[in-house]
């Protein structure tokens, strides 16, 4: 199978405007504005979920029940869902870009290629095989957040809400910010491809803490590293995208038919 490989230069030029490496420093800011597309809009849209709860249960309200209703997997998902439109304008205001023409070529948002989609797919097919076979051949418990989803999934909304946050939203999302994003601009300091594959998965694995189980968090941080490696040879996370959405897709099946 043939991929799309790159050279070093060709896959860390990111940015038409300012190819060349960044001090070290620069790190610092990437991990504030990090922090800031990951945490700001869950935090402004829990304020917003606050006042509409609060507002609904009158002088019945209290922290405790709070924290029990915000919890659930549906308002959870509903998070997840609504935080898209806060991230945007975030991530355009982090990227060192004036037209979308630029920030599309930053995230390496590319248009995808049917050859090398299939070749990325396989290897993300191959990918989930090799995971869900070590699943099973050590008999790893399903995690209690897929149990709770699959449990929250007993309406025809309610499964549209969960296809549609973990099989379409939540994969594109991340591979903007992970993949996309962060990449390149880890990937302009003096840290390299390398660091940016490392860094980014590593990233990738924290936002996972829904997951209890080390082994679950190791997968994770594997897929990361693949998604990574994709992202560094093809120079596209239009394919990571894909593989993401193959990957979710498959475990929700593997979820609701099993």
């Amino acid at each position: 199978m043939n991929t799309q490989t790159l050279t070093s230069n060709e896959a860390l030029a990111v940015t038409p405007t300012n190819p060349t490496t960044q001090p070290l420093t620069s790190l610092v800011k990437t991990a504030l504005w990090a922090l800031v597309l990951l945490l700001a809009p869950p935090f402004i849209l829990s304020v917003f979920f606050g006042v509409y709860y609060g507002a609904q249960q009158g002088e019945n309200v209290n922290a405790d029940a709070f924290n029990t209703w915000f919890n659930t997997t549906p308002i959870l998902l509903t998070l997840t869902l609504l935080s898209v439109f806060l991230l945007l304008p975030l991530l355009i205001k982090a990227t060192p870009a004036k037209t979308w023409s630029e920030r599309f070529n930053f995230w390496a948002l590319k248009p995808v290629k049917r050859n090398h989609a299939i070749t990325w797919l396989f290897i993300g097919l191959l990918y989930w095989a090799i995971t869900s076979f070590i699943g099973l051949a050590l008999n790893l418990p399903t995690e209690n957040f897929m149990l709770e989803v699959k449990a929250a999934a007993n309406s025809l909304p309610m499964l549209a809400l969960v296809l549609t946050t973990i099989c379409l939203v939540a994969p594109i999302s991340e591979e903007v910010i992970f993949r996309g994003w962060l990449f390149s601009k880890i990937a302009q300091t003096k840290l390299g491809g390398t660091g940016a594959i490392v860094i980014s998965s590593l990233a990738f694995t924290l936002v996972h803490a829904q997951y209890q189980q080390l082994s679950t968090l190791v997968m994770v941080f594997a897929l990361g590293l693949l998604l990574s490696w994709v992202r560094y040879k093809s120079n596209n996370i239009s394919y990571t995208i894909l593989m993401h959405m193959l990957f979710n897709g498959l475990a929700m099946a593997s979820l609701f038919l099993f």
